[in-house]
């Protein structure tokens, strides 16, 4: 699933390697690919005091939400980058993004741009850093649409 390409591979390496594959193989089973999927990004960093630059593939999980009013439905796509570390030391990069803004009632997609960072810091709040937190933060993603997207739909 996730390729590093990097000369320093030690147990506990294996051991998140093992750690984000079993979060990726959750999405693949718990979710169709059309609620939720993922893919890799490349990404390149710098290897200490030598400057070499190291070629990493990182995993994006990407999940469709539905944002709906009473006449109209918005779908936004939030986007978890399992950033380099995670889930040990660092955390997942949580973003979000309106899919179909040109087809959605103007006053739903300012509500939704309203919205979303409110979500995102819900998402966030939800991470627990050192843990995996995918399924916890997908979860405080739907929870947080039932409870607080009806505060914004507009009247």
């Amino acid at each position: 699933y996730i390729v590093i390409m990097n000369d320093n591979n030690d147990d506990n390496d294996d051991d998140l390697e093992e750690r984000r594959e079993a979060e990726l193989e959750f999405i693949s089973c718990a979710y169709d690919n059309e609620e939720a999927w993922w893919d890799t990004a490349t990404t390149t960093t710098k290897n200490g005091d030598n400057d070499k630059k190291i070629l990493e593939k990182i995993p994006v999980i990407y999940r469709r939400l539905f944002l709906q009013s009473s006449s109209s439905s918005l779908s936004i796509r939030l986007v978890l980058v399992m950033c380099l570390g995670y889930p040990s030391t660092n955390g997942l990069d949580i973003s979000c993004t309106i899919e179909n803004r040109g087809d959605a009632p103007p006053a739903l997609v300012r509500a939704a741009d309203k919205a979303i960072p409110h979500l995102i810091e819900s998402c966030n709040y939800a991470e627990i850093v050192g843990e995996e937190s995918i399924l916890l933060i997908l979860t405080q993603a739907d929870e947080w649409i039932q409870e607080e997207w009806p505060k914004f739909i507009p009247t």
